[in-house]
């Protein structure tokens, strides 16, 4: 079965999967040679599908952050297209490479980055933690709050969620939390903004672009836990983190005996605070995802779709 992947949301990126394995993978970044690129591309076109598909796959699916939220900063109608839009762009690209096909649109943001550090983990099974507020599936009851971090439990048989964290914090400075047992699952909604988010806020100030997190983290290491320098701030915030982290963790060992944890999503490239956890878990087993950010989620939702195809 060829499986094809396609992630339209930051670090665009393309992966084909054949018989549950990567044939192959690019980040888009690669090919335009510009960072931080989002789709549409002033082509149209992803030159990395135009280089690399032969074939006509069985199924497309593509990965997103969910350009639905109803936020401006995320979408503003006339000026940032829907996923729809981007969909119907690059199935046109396909169907002038191999033909027409079908594809598959589930905004299922956090599960594709489990599916995807979970493949590379070689694990037999995993608590997998994701750590990526920057867009992810809301709750259709709340369409003001966004999937911040997620805890699931997966192996070779089954992938279930046991903890999913929502936020409406570009709409809401309350500081407020609920939290609800829904099948099994805990859901925690609260005002607070996401690790990740909270380094792009940082780099905003500091830089004037908030797509430079990982210069933040860096410059972490000059700083001080006290004091208003820009270094300062950041160490004070890589602190912070770092020990929100840490409480994550400790939730997520007490769902399963498993001693495997994988971290996936934006922040779990945050590799100073990563060797932290080392010190204070250091009876589990940690793999980080090597495609942590959004560019992974098209390995996951092509693996994703082939579990799925192959469970019916």
């Amino acid at each position: 079965m060829r499986i094809l992947g396609i992630n339209i949301s930051h670090h665009p990126s393309v992966c084909q999967l054949i018989d549950g394995q990567v044939d192959f993978y690019f980040e888009e970044e690669r090919f335009n040679r510009k960072k931080h690129s989002i789709p549409p591309f002033k082509s149209g076109k992803f030159i990395s599908l135009e280089n690399h598909l032969k074939q006509k796959p069985d199924y497309v699916i593509y990965a997103s952050w969910d350009r639905s939220i109803p936020s401006g900063i995320i979408a503003k109608p006339g000026i940032h297209p829907t996923d729809e839009e981007i969909i119907h762009q690059t199935t046109l690209q396909i169907e002038s490479l191999v033909g027409e096909h079908n594809y598959i649109f589930e905004i299922e943001h956090h599960l594709y980055h489990v599916y995807c550090g979970y493949y590379f983990s070689k694990f037999d099974d995993a608590i997998c933690i994701v750590m990526d507020g920057g867009g992810a599936k809301n709750v259709s009851q709340f369409p003001s709050y966004q999937e911040i971090e997620s805890i699931y439990y997966i192996d070779k048989n089954k992938c279930v969620p046991k903890y999913k964290a929502y936020s409406d914090f570009r709409f809401s400075n309350l500081n407020t939390e609920t939290v609800k047992h829904i099948n099994d699952i805990e859901f925690n909604f609260s005002s607070r903004s996401s690790s990740g988010m909270k380094f792009s806020a940082l780099s905003e100030e500091i830089l004037g672009v908030s797509e430079e997190a990982g210069k933040i983290m860096g410059l972490a290491s000059y700083g001080d836990l006290s004091g208003s320098r820009p270094e300062d701030k950041a160490r004070q915030l890589q602190e912070e983190t770092k020990n929100h982290t840490i409480q994550l963790i400790r939730k997520a060992i007490t769902y399963s005996d498993t001693k495997n944890i994988i971290l996936s999503g934006g922040y779990s490239l945050n590799c100073v605070n990563n060797y932290e956890y080392l010190k204070h878990f250091p009876e589990y087993n940690f793999f980080v995802d090597p495609a942590a950010n959004d560019s992974g989620t098209a390995i996951g939702a092509a693996l994703w779709l082939e579990r799925t195809l192959h469970d019916r």
